[in-house]
């Protein structure tokens, strides 16, 4: 399965993986691109969604990562639809909202 990462001036995927895990879901780990200025200005959440944007799974993010450019986190379990071949990650800071 492949992985599309969706990006904006304000925040960024900089890279994606995602891995099959026995049970028949996937883990999914993004990094991200952004300055975060303290709890007015960062990225909130990353969703995982599939081509038509129903969203599969939120990774939400409960403070900033103010001395943090660059980050990783990932979704664990996440189910996919059968046949599904390509996913997208979608960065949303809490000011510009989705990129």
């Amino acid at each position: 399965m492949s992985v599309n990462a969706s990006w904006a001036c304000q925040e960024s995927v900089m890279d994606a993986t995602v891995q099959a895990n026995s049970n028949g879901t996937y883990a999914i780990s993004a990094t991200t691109l952004h300055r975060d200025e303290g709890y007015k200005y960062y990225v909130n959440k990353f969703e995982v969604l599939d081509i038509h944007e129903k969203v599969l799974a939120t990774h939400v993010l409960f403070h900033p990562l103010v001395d943090e450019l660059r980050f990783s986190r990932s979704i664990g379990n996440v189910t996919v639809p059968v046949g599904t071949t390509s996913v997208i990650i979608r960065p949303h800071d809490s000011n510009h909202g989705n990129a």
